[in-house]
């Protein structure tokens, strides 16, 4: 489920980063090249940069909590 979660945290953000930055290019390509082009930068960004961030973030948050519970 952790995967699951981290997948969704990292897709959300770039592919609404990637519309954005893209708006008013590829509005006019048709669907299935638009989807390439997303794609083909969304994939990486995720896997090379949001993922492996997020999994570190989320250790270090999980880390912490482990560490506060044993000094209760």
């Amino acid at each position: 489920m952790r995967s699951v979660l981290i997948t969704w945290a990292a897709a959300w953000p770039t592919i609404s980063a990637l519309l954005f930055a893209f708006e008013g290019m590829l509005e006019h390509w048709p669907l299935a090249f638009r989807t390439l082009v997303l794609t083909g930068l969304m994939v990486p960004a995720m896997s090379l940069f949001v993922v492996p961030y997020l999994t570190r973030l989320l250790d270090r948050i999980y880390a912490s909590w482990r560490s506060a519970e044993k000094t209760r």
